[in-house]
């Protein structure tokens, strides 16, 4: 990362993909002066989506090209060291996703549906676990921790 950001100090990154793609990408360039750019091109989009509603490739490419931003989240997980943005699943979504993946390494066919046929797999497996979040809003620390 720290090669990347010395490397590449001015300019636009556009990540060309899904979420992975953004999510690896945004985590090379999360401490440079960088503008980072999404073109959505992957399965699901959902950061995309989340950010932009549903604005064509065309539209997407005009805005990165006169430079209109929109802000994001960035969330420090320290467990996996690596920021997500905006989105953080936990739970039933996390399970889907995992088994989502692990579908698409072995099937190369019938990609786009790979998160619908791992709905079944996912319910199957225990999914109900406790998390405790720690997140920081300027100064302040905010706490929650999930009832016995």
């Amino acid at each position: 990362m720290e090669r990347f950001a010395n490397r590449y100090r001015d300019g636009v990154v556009i990540a060309c993909g899904g979420d992975g793609t953004v999510l690896s990408i945004g985590n090379l360039v999360m401490y440079t002066s960088l503008i980072f750019s999404i073109l959505p091109l992957g399965t699901g989009n959902d950061l995309y989506s989340g950010l932009y509603g549903k604005r064509s490739i065309a539209d997407q490419l005009h805005h990165i090209f006169v430079g209109a931003t929109a802000p994001t989240d960035a969330i420090f997980i320290p467990e996996i060291d690596q920021y997500v943005l905006n989105i953080a699943s936990v739970g039933l979504d996390a399970a889907v996703v995992e088994a989502a993946n692990s579908f698409k390494d072995r099937v190369k066919l019938f990609q786009k549906y790979a998160y619908m046929v791992s709905i079944p797999s996912a319910l199957k497996g225990g999914t109900a676990f406790h998390v405790n979040i720690k997140a920081k809003l300027g100064q302040e620390v905010l706490m929650v921790e999930p009832s016995p």
